[in-house]
């Protein structure tokens, strides 16, 4: 992920997915910010594994099967729109918490 995101998005459910959907069409990186109460959930639910008490930290990179397990948290529901975009085949996708966020990268296209 070398390009710094050019946009913050606040998640509002479907608020910020047109928004996102622009940008992904355009191929700029942009980063999803979500609300601090996800915290919680996302580690649970991508870390089942993981026992009580451990720092409720995520780093995960990825692309669509990222995007597609974070679509699957209840309220994040909306960013299942953009798993059929093209431009989501390429997508390089970084989730970070606490401060919950999602950053969306795209590599630099030829000509």
């Amino acid at each position: 992920m070398d390009n710094v995101p050019v946009a913050s998005l606040v998640w509002t459910r479907a608020g910020a997915c047109a928004a996102m959907r622009a940008f992904i069409e355009q191929r700029r990186p942009f980063e999803v910010l979500l609300p601090p109460d996800m915290n919680h959930v996302l580690f649970t639910h991508l870390h089942p594994e993981a026992h009580s008490g451990v720092p409720e930290n995520v780093d995960l990179a990825g692309g669509t099967e990222l995007l597609r397990r974070i679509a699957g948290i209840r309220g994040l529901e909306g960013f299942a729109e953009m798993l059929g975009m093209e431009a989501m085949r390429t997508a390089a996708l970084r989730l970070r918490s606490p401060s919950p966020r999602i950053l969306f990268d795209f590599p630099a296209r030829d000509g």
